[in-house]
């Protein structure tokens, strides 16, 4: 038995058997992520994925999360680069057997800390089990990810230059990040599929909630899973969502769009005020940066 997702309408379009055979097989291909096979003979629960869009740098981008935590039966963090102490420790926090705080003196991830605090109180005690799909540490894509382009030197390069090396730099790491997020999609059914038979209980009901964190430029897996059939909802931390700009020129990439010279002159100005004043804005209070009492 197979946990099947709903049937995508194009199946009811008149097409061609071969046509269908093909979209059929490509879909499978890049979208099984949440068909878990079970033995024959059990009951087959389906599956239904609330994936939460935010940045991972703050408490405030936590926000929300416990909430949606409450709902779930199954958590998936995005992870990037895990170790298996990783998952290990926040298993241990989810069960109770460890705090936030022990867990943070014991593991180094690539999260910020504050989000990573407040991720981890949201899952204290939940006693939910806790999945990772991510590219793991010692895969050789975690490590073409973390090369990625060089800093653009614009001290010795004109300004035309500089403009070109950032919309071709924003390429190739878009098309990086799609092979990154191809990986979760593919690494999703085992993970589940083990959860589920590790937690008994689990297969006995007839809906199984995953609430999925990832960073807000990782639309394209809600598209995905969306597409192909699959019971999926997403929510964003804040409303209106507003993306910065080098996030906006990544995604203007990964969908085929054109990088203007404004915007990469805007991401080249975005780049070197984080470079060098990122620590003195983020501790500043607003109002004293803008004036406002």
């Amino acid at each position: 038995q197979v946990l099947s997702p709903k049937q995508p309408r194009w199946l009811e379009v008149p097409l061609p058997r071969a046509v269908k055979d093909w979209l059929l097989e490509l879909r499978d291909k890049f979208t099984n992520a949440s068909k878990v096979e079970l033995p024959t003979g059990e009951h087959t629960p389906q599956v239904a994925i609330d994936i939460f869009y935010s940045y991972h740098n703050t408490e405030g981008d936590a926000k929300k999360i416990k909430e949606r935590i409450a709902q779930a039966d199954i958590i998936i963090p995005e992870m990037f680069g895990w170790t298996p102490n990783v998952l290990e420790a926040y298993n241990s926090v989810s069960q109770g057997a460890m705090t936030p705080e022990e867990s943070l003196q014991k593991i180094k991830t690539e999260q910020s800390s504050d989000f990573e605090r407040r991720f981890l109180e949201g899952i204290y005690n939940s006693h939910k089990p806790v999945i990772l799909i991510d590219v793991p540490d010692d895969d050789p894509l975690a490590e073409k990810v973390r090369m990625r382009e060089p800093e653009i030197d614009s001290m010795h390069m004109s300004f035309e230059d500089t403009l070109i090396s950032i919309k071709l730099g924003l390429s190739k790491f878009s098309r990086l990040i799609k092979e990154r997020e191809d990986y979760m999609l593919s690494h999703m059914q085992n993970a589940i599929k083990q959860a589920l038979a590790n937690n008994p209980l689990l297969k006995q009901k007839d809906v199984v909630h995953i609430f999925m964190q990832l960073g807000a430029y990782h639309t394209r897996m809600f598209q995905v899973l969306e597409k192909s059939g699959h019971t999926v909802s997403r929510a964003f931390n804040t409303h209106p969502f507003v993306y910065g700009l080098e996030a906006e020129g990544l995604r203007r990439a990964a969908f085929g769009k054109e990088i203007d010279d404004v915007l990469a002159s805007r991401i080249l100005l975005e780049t070197f005020l984080k470079k060098n004043f990122a620590a003195y804005i983020l501790k500043v209070p607003l109002q004293k940066l803008t004036g406002d009492s």
